[in-house]
């Protein structure tokens, strides 16, 4: 939180590409200490619950419960295949956390964020995750791993599938309802959305875990996959900063369409700066000026590299990609 208020001078005083540079490197300790917490917290209920089933629901309901309560709710469904977007220039240092509203350049309150972020969201998370995991692991056919995996991967793929195909009827339905049964709609669906998403997660651990066995070719599918994802321009998917508060129910605000505009985003930021160029074309006929779609989300960030393929970006202010009309 306290390295929002620097990025301005960042941009004023590094290249921006230095500046991404560094919240690529935040990005990979935050990934490293992320999987420690998951991974520790996941063995730490293991020794203490037991593997039971009954466990498996005692830590989704508590998950789900202190969500609730938090109202932090958007939390259960923050990662892939619910969300893919590029990283924002705008974000490259910010953490949306749940005081964040509130804090007025506070201090305390800033680090109040960061306890609540790491210390009740995160594990309430993890909590909801290790639940609807372990219980495939114990019921699904334990005793056969590839028909294990092959069920949770078909499962969650047709689940999330489905919910695509649903999403804006159920936005438009919930909308209209009251405040307490639009609450228990989004809640059903943000259940169905993250136990869909931990589905297909698990069946592709498992597959995974039998074809990548050795310690060379773990390296290499987790260097090439953090690879595509910063030439993407995604990197941020890796990690979530801060904690997804919920709006009001008194306030039509659409949180059951998922945020999924990568290629959406592009398409847009293309289409509108190439309409600008043309327009200053036709006012300086004389004048051949470039129109490729490529890296337009960039703009912002790596603003020297665009200069040499956009001629006219001081001149054309253009907006960020969530600024664009519809």
């Amino acid at each position: 939180m306290t390295l929002i208020k620097k990025t301005t001078s960042i941009d004023r005083c590094w290249c921006p590409d230095s500046a991404q540079l560094l919240q690529r490197l935040i990005g990979i300790v935050l990934i490293v200490t992320i999987v420690f917490q998951w991974d520790g917290l996941w063995c730490l209920l293991d020794y203490y619950l037991g593997h039971t089933q009954i466990s498996c629901f005692y830590c989704w309901a508590l998950g789900t419960v202190v969500l609730c309560l938090t109202g932090c709710r958007n939390n259960m469904v923050t990662g892939v295949p619910f969300m893919c977007r590029h990283d924002r220039a705008e974000l490259l240092f910010a953490a949306t956390t749940r005081f964040h509203a509130k804090s007025y350049g506070s201090r305390l309150w800033s680090f109040c964020d960061q306890l609540f972020s790491i210390f009740v969201v995160q594990p309430s998370v993890i909590l909801i995750w290790r639940g609807l995991w372990n219980i495939q692991d114990y019921t699904l056919l334990p005793k056969d791993p590839v028909k294990s995996a092959n069920i949770s991967c078909l499962a969650g793929t047709l689940v999330t599938i489905v919910l695509y195909l649903l999403q804006d009827s159920v936005a438009e339905i919930t909308l209209a309802l009251r405040p307490c049964a639009r609450f228990g709609v989004e809640l059903v669906w943000q259940q169905l959305a993250v136990a869909s998403s931990v589905t297909l997660w698990r069946g592709q651990w498992v597959w995974f875990a039998l074809i990548f066995e050795e310690l060379a070719s773990m390296w290499f599918v987790t260097l090439a996959a953090g690879w595509i994802l910063t030439i993407l321009n995604m990197g941020g998917l890796s990690t979530q900063l801060g904690a997804v508060p919920d709006p009001p129910l008194d306030i039509r605000t659409d949180v059951i369409r998922f945020p999924i505009d990568y290629v959406a985003q592009i398409y847009k930021t293309h289409v509108q700066y190439t309409a600008l160029i043309k327009q200053q074309q036709q006012q300086q006929p004389g004048q051949r000026l470039s129109t490729s779609p490529l890296s337009k989300p960039l703009l912002k960030t790596n603003r020297g590299t665009a200069k040499a393929l956009y001629p006219l970006l001081d001149e054309i202010q253009l907006p960020l990609p969530d600024s664009l009309p519809s």
